[in-house]
C-alpha cells in the first residue's frame, strides 16, 4: 500500500532563505509588489490563511503591552466571512517582521494615508468566487516556478504548513499552534475561560510562542 503523495509540502528553511534573497525582497518594488512581499512575509510569520491576511483592515492591526498583533475577524460589510468560528483570533506579530522586514513602517504609512485596508490594491482586484486573493495566488505559483522552486506541492498554503512544522520542531504546544492558526481545538476544556476575543491564551503566551520559533528568528533581510 503506497503512501499517497502529500498534496502540500512545507518549505524548508533553505527554500525560505533563498526566496527572501530574490528581487521581490531585495529590490525597490512598486506598491502592488510591496503588498505581495508583505503577504508572503505575513503568511510565513503568522501561518494564517491567505484570504484572512488579504482582507485585513488597518483597524485589525493593534498592540497590547507593546506586543503587536493582527485581529482576524469577519467584516460583514466586505462580505468577508471566516472559515470557522475558531478562525476569529488575535495573532501576535514577530518583532523581526515589524522591524527588520519593515511591516511596522508599512502599517505606519497606511495609517498616515488613512487607508481602510492593509492591502488596498489586493482589495480592489476582481473577486473570483468571493475571493480577493485568487490573482495573487496564481501569481505566487508562477513566481515560485520562475525562481526555481517548481515543485507543484509548494504553494502559498505551504507557508501555513511551514509555520506549523517550525512551531512543532521548536516545542511550541500543539494547542497553542492550533489557536495561532485558527484551527479548532478538539477539547471541551478549551471552551472555558476564553477571553473577549475568543482565545484561550493571552496575547503574551502566544507572542512568546512565536518568538520561540528559531527559524523565524534567523530570517534576516539582506543588507
Amino acid at each position: 500500500h503506497e503512501q499517497p503523495e502529500p498534496k502540500r509540502l512545507p518549505f524548508s528553511l533553505n527554500q525560505i532563505q533563498y526566496m527572501l534573497t530574490t528581487d521581490l525582497f531585495t529590490k525597490l518594488q512598486d506598491e502592488k509588489f510591496i503588498e505581495y512581499r508583505f503577504l508572503i512575509l505575513l503568511g510565513l510569520f503568522t501561518g494564517a490563511r491567505l484570504e484572512e491576511l488579504g482582507r485585513l483592515h488597518m483597524a485589525d492591526v493593534g498592540e497590547e503591552d507593546h506586543m503587536p498583533f493582527i485581529f482576524i475577524r469577519p467584516h460583514g460589510e466586505d462580505s468577508h466571512r471566516l472559515k470557522t468560528p475558531s478562525a476569529r483570533r488575535r495573532v501576535p506579530l514577530h518583532p523581526a517582521l515589524m522591524g527588520d522586514w519593515g511591516f511596522g513602517e508599512f502599517i505606519a504609512t497606511g495609517r498616515a494615508e488613512r487607508r481602510k485596508f492593509v492591502f488596498p490594491i489586493i482589495n480592489t482586484s476582481r473577486q473570483i468566487r468571493g475571493s480577493i486573493s485568487s490573482q495573487f495566488s496564481k501569481w505566487f505559483a508562477r513566481w515560485l516556478t520562475k525562481i526555481g522552486l517548481d515543485d507543484r506541492r509548494l504553494c502559498y498554503h505551504s507557508l501555513r504548513h511551514t509555520f506549523k512544522a517550525w512551531g512543532r520542531s521548536n516545542g511550541v504546544e500543539l494547542s497553542i499552534l492550533d489557536v495561532l492558526q485558527g484551527h479548532s481545538v478538539k477539547s471541551v476544556a478549551f471552551d472555558y475561560g476564553r477571553d473577549e476575543y475568543g482565545s484561550p491564551y493571552s496575547v503574551k503566551t502566544l507572542y512568546d510562542a512565536v518568538c520561540k520559533i528559531d527559524e523565524l528568528n534567523r530570517l534576516k533581510p539582506q543588507k
